[in-house]
């Protein structure tokens, strides 16, 4: 039995202080046994009422099948809005 199929394929999730900074909401897809792939979503606010919309794309490789495997994520984030910022 794959590793894919023994946990849930689909993650959606509220992060706080992760990849949105202060507060985002994620979600997460298990490619195939070794790879899984997300996106997420973030705000942070800058000086006074101006703020930046975060959105981070990255890609996680699991050296190991066990559940507490150690993996190595890899990515971008996106800054929108930066010309009110």
């Amino acid at each position: 039995m794959r590793l894919a199929d023994l946990i849930y394929p689909n993650a959606l999730s509220i992060e706080v202080l992760g990849r949105g900074l202060l507060l985002g909401l994620q979600y997460d897809r298990v490619l195939n046994d070794d790879l899984a792939a997300g996106i997420a979503y973030g705000m942070v606010g800058t000086d006074g009422d101006k703020s930046a919309d975060l959105l981070p794309v990255y890609l996680n490789y699991y050296f190991s099948r066990d559940q507490d495997s150690l993996l190595v994520t890899a990515g971008l984030t996106a800054i929108l809005n930066s010309a009110s910022v």
